[in-house]
Parts: C-alpha cells; structure tokens; sequence
C-alpha cells in the first residue's frame, strides 16, 4: 500500500502542468506526502495496537452523541441565537460538520462502536447511545447512511457463523429502528422523509455519466487534483451543477492519477475482499463494518477528501497490512 502510495505522489508530482493554481498544487501534495508518513506508522505499529483502536472508538461514541444532541439543537430551532452551533436553514441537519453525508457516517461509526466496546466489555449501558445516534441519523436524511444499514445486514448473511447472537440481533434491530423513527419525526415535521429522499431524484447518475464523457480527454497520468472542474466545464454534458468532484472513489483516482489510480483502487478492493473472508472473530467483525461504512460513503461521495475520515481509513492499514 505505501509503495502505491509513493507511485502516486510521483505521478501528482508529474501533474503541475495542468494546475491554473499553484497553491492546489501545493496543498494536495502536502496532503500526499502526510497520508505516506501516516501509512508508513501505522503499517510498523505493533505495540498496544488494540489499545489505540479501543481509545479511537471510544472517542467516536462521545463524538458521535455530541453531534446527535447538536443536530437535535437544530432541529428543535434552539440554534438560530447560538454562536456556537450552526444554524441549519434546511430539513437536513449536520451539527457542526461540512454537510449532512458527514454527520451520518459519524453517527454510523458512532453506532458501530458502541456495538464494538458492548461486544468486547459487555458494556450493556452503552447501547442506551444507539436510539439517539439513529435519531439524529434520520435528520440527516442521508442516503448513504440508509443503504449502508440494508448492506450491513446482508453481510451479516455473508458471514454468518463468526458473529455472536447477541450481535446479530443489535445488527439487525437498527433497521426497523432507523424506518421506526424516520416515520415518527415524518408525523411530526413533513419536511423529514426518509422514503421519498431514498426513491428520489438520482443526480449521481448524471454526474457518473459525464465522467465517461470525460474519460477519454484524460491522460495516462490523469490531471491532478482541483482540475476536475475544467474537465467538467468543458466535456460534461448531464450534470449543468459545479462539481469539483465524481462522487465515487474510483472515478475521482482515475480522473488524478490517471491508470494508476484505477490500479490502486483495484488493488484495495482485493485487499479488503480478503481481508472480509479472512475475518474469524465478531469483533474483527464489528471494525471491518466500520471500514465498509468510509466505503460506501465514498463511493457515493468524496469523504476521504477531509483528513478526520481519511485519518480513520487509515486506522485500518495495520490491518490491511498484515494480510
């Protein structure tokens, strides 16, 4: 992984031609070269390795629950005279973070660690975190969030004999949990309908569609980052909106790094499809469905362009690395 990692920061290097800005070009590479260092320390961590990964979950509990009374703030309309919290005009509500989409995979994280530490302590008070989490979660509206419980529990399927009862039934409760509570706060406040932004317009189509337009004005090499935009301008034809991005993982390496970002994004999926079937115990379990959830966001989205996702993505490396 770090050698691909290095490969294409030699290709981004390679890319500066095609900057209008130096300071994209800047910013990107320094961002490159943190994610390499970050990899190479991760990969070569050994020691108390468990320890680190319970102290990050147990972080995204309280992180998550404060989000989700943040975003309940919001709802209530107690934010419009608070300096603190943002004032959210919308029917989608974030708390403090970017967006909506950034908030539910939080929570989602949130969610997946309270089952990891109830699992792993038998800490049965941190599942009292759960209904509110899922609450908060469907005032983001996200539909990232609502097709990643459904794949959740198909993997469950999948993997079947290696996860605990008790596990099992948590999994399984969150969906009608999150539909339970989507159709309560839908009676109360219109506004809020999980159903109809799940089977609602589909502009990732649209967008999806330009990047073949796209594709074949790209070179080997791709053309850096912050030049999707150009690209877009000049061949997209499906999507009239700005996009500064594919919305897909893949897309957005191709569009970058050229043939190599569609190496290494083919790459990490074996690697993680292993890594699924190589799994033995639920809580290794339990983090993999928290490595599947930064998945399935950015395969819809661009997550992993802000560091406090990719930085959780890269917690996983030592796993990965072991394979």
């Amino acid at each position: 992984i770090v050698f691909f990692l290095v490969l294409l920061f030699i290709i981004s290097l390679n890319s500066y031609q095609y900057y209008l800005f130096d300071q994209y070009f800047i910013v990107f590479n320094i961002y490159l070269l943190n994610l390499i260092i970050l990899s190479v320390v991760l990969c070569n961590f050994d020691y108390e390795r468990d320890q680190l990964l319970d102290v990050i979950l147990i972080g995204l509990v309280f992180s998550g629950t404060i989000s989700a009374i943040l975003s309940i703030y919001q709802w209530l309309g107690f934010a419009q005279d608070s300096i603190f919290v943002y004032k959210s005009g919308g029917s989608r509500f974030y708390a403090n973070l970017a967006q909506p989409n950034h908030l539910s995979t939080l929570l989602m994280l949130s969610i997946l660690s309270c089952v990891y530490i109830f699992n792993k302590f038998n800490l049965k008070l941190i599942l009292f975190f759960i209904p509110l989490l899922l609450f908060s979660l469907v005032l983001t509206q996200s539909r990232a969030a609502g097709l990643a419980l459904i794949i959740i529990v198909i993997i469950v399927f999948i993997r079947w004999k290696i996860i605990e009862r008790s596990i099992k039934f948590i999994l399984f409760s969150l969906i009608p949990l999150y539909f339970g509570i989507a159709e309560l706060l839908s009676r109360i406040n219109q506004k809020i309908d999980i159903v109809e932004r799940m089977s609602g317009s589909f502009e990732r189509l649209a967008i999806w569609q330009d990047f073949f337009s796209v594709f074949s004005h790209l070179g080997l090499l791709g053309t850096g980052w912050k030049n999707i935009e150009y690209y877009q301008f000049q061949y997209g034809s499906n999507f009239s909106g700005y996009l500064s991005s594919y919305h897909n993982i893949f897309f957005d390496l191709v569009v970058i790094f050229g043939m190599f970002g569609g190496v290494f994004f083919t790459y990490l999926f074996f690697k993680i499809l292993v890594l699924f079937f190589r799994l033995n115990t639920t809580t290794d379990f339990i983090v993999f469905l928290m490595l599947f959830v930064l998945i399935n966001h950015s395969l819809l989205e661009f997550p992993l362009f802000y560091s406090y996702f990719l930085f959780l993505l890269e917690c996983s490396i030592p796993c990965l690395c072991i394979i």
